[in-house]
């Protein structure tokens, strides 16, 4: 077990004020086109980026996705990294996989005055290959649907994409983002994480 002290991200730092200021309601609309906001913390998205060398980076509130239609996101590294430069790419032009998890019911406590905590649970069955082998874990975020899309319901298997910006990972809102020392995951043992989410 892991507590990882992850840092809210800017677009939650913009998002979320909007909504309790009455300046971004929740749609009461029954067309599934329009986006409908649940400013819930849903999901969480482990993957393989977030290292530099053979440590993890610091995190950055900052990643953002671009060039991606209709408009850009943050997101993990490993899905940031094909929309850099190609100067500025962190990681080798393989493959991007990641992985996507719903909460369930006590996955996440209230533990002070702006402090939650959310427990990330990899199971035995939970993203065991990457495509290659077995994944190396170095990062983590944490997701509620996001205000300008529409809501995606929870991946059922891992994404595994080839390299370069792709809409195959859903679009949401990435509350907080966090790294860690690598975890390799694999089908013989349970990976769980404590996130500390302070606001």
């Amino acid at each position: 077990m892991t507590i990882i002290l992850a840092t809210v991200t800017e677009d939650a730092r913009k998002y979320y004020p909007q909504f309790f200021g009455g300046l971004l309601g929740v749609s009461t609309t029954t067309n599934p086109a329009t986006p409908v906001w649940n400013p819930l913390i849903t999901h969480f998205r482990v993957g393989i980026g977030g290292y530099t060398g053979v440590l993890p980076r610091t995190p950055d509130p900052t990643l953002r996705r671009i060039a991606v239609a209709p408009g850009d996101i943050q997101d993990l590294d490993i899905l940031v990294d094909p929309t850099r430069l190609p100067i500025n790419q962190r990681y080798p032009a393989k493959t991007i996989p990641s992985f996507e998890k719903a909460f369930v019911p006590g996955n996440l406590t209230y533990s002070a005055t702006n402090t939650i905590q959310a427990n990330c649970i990899l199971d035995y069955g939970d993203f065991n290959s990457d495509g290659v082998g077995a994944p190396e874990i170095w990062e983590i975020g944490i997701f509620s649907d996001h205000p300008a899309f529409a809501r995606v319901a929870t991946l059922a298997a891992p994404v595994v994409t080839t390299y370069g910006p792709t809409l195959a990972h859903p679009q949401r809102l990435m509350i907080a983002y966090g790294t860690f020392p690598k975890e390799i995951k694999d089908a013989t043992k349970q990976i769980q994480h404590y996130v500390r989410v302070v606001f």
